[in-house]
């Protein structure tokens, strides 16, 4: 890990945060899509290793990158559609003196010539979880965009993962719970192994509201299943969850 570059500018309503269990900053809006307890989650479910090229399908702020780049010495490519993310992102991995493994770059991964196809290991996605028109609308066009199928539903992401993936290169990603069946019938229509899936409960005896899911490109069958608990009581993480916020694997 590089010395903070503190020279890096800040635009009118943006704050720099400091990224739970790394040390690592992060630039983010005030009024715009910041990060959550799924990206922490996500990042501390995925697995990279050294000399891995992984990419982050929809990077936004670029937290998924800066996260694992703490955890791994991989390679990390993140591509993000809006402009204003994607420079949220580059002037995150700037301020953290991290330009030789991260790269952020503009463009649409729905498209063929986004990147280069079977050209990574490892993929990482928090993909939007609703359906355009479901649930409550945001007027910022980054909240929207990042909760709303909107700019790619979940057949175009499984799709793009697969098309940047190795032959047995690995996807890790996020959702909703209540979306599994569906997820895992994509999945699996697209020629995905499901390996792991890991079902997030806000509360002991409540039911999960996430799931995390990895995968196999063309790997074989066999899948284990577990169950963690975010909080013991509202307000109160459970021991595994303070772990992971302390830098912890899931």
């Amino acid at each position: 890990k590089g010395a903070l570059n503190m020279d890096i500018a800040l635009a009118p309503g943006e704050r720099v945060d400091t990224l739970p269990g790394c040390g690592l900053r992060i630039v983010q809006r005030e009024d715009g899509f910041c990060y959550g307890t799924d990206a922490v989650l996500l990042a501390a479910f995925a697995r990279a290793w050294k000399g891995e090229r992984v990419l982050d399908l929809g990077t936004g702020t670029g937290v998924l990158p800066l996260l694992l780049s703490a955890r791994t010495q991989a390679c990390f490519t993140g591509i993000e559609l809006d402009p204003v993310m994607a420079s949220l992102a580059g002037r995150s991995v700037a301020l953290n003196a991290l330009e030789g493994r991260i790269t952020v770059c503009v463009g649409d991964y729905t498209q063929p010539d986004a990147f280069l196809p079977n050209s990574f290991h490892v993929v990482v996605c928090n993909p939007p979880y609703q359906a355009v028109g479901e649930g409550p609308q945001s007027r910022a066009d980054d909240v929207r965009d990042a909760r709303h199928e909107s700019s790619a539903t979940m057949e175009q992401w499984i799709a793009a993962a697969h098309r940047a993936l190795h032959v047995n290169g690995r996807l890790y990603a996020v959702h909703r719970a209540d979306r599994m069946g569906e997820l895992i019938g994509k999945l699996h229509g697209m020629g995905f192994a499901i390996k792991r899936v890991v079902l997030v409960c806000p509360l002991p005896n409540r039911a999960p509201n996430r799931v995390l899911v990895a995968c196999a490109k063309g790997g074989a069958s066999g899948t284990r299943t577990e169950i963690f608990t975010l909080y013991q009581a509202v307000g109160c993480y459970t021991p595994a969850a303070q772990a992971i916020y302390k830098g912890g694997m899931l």
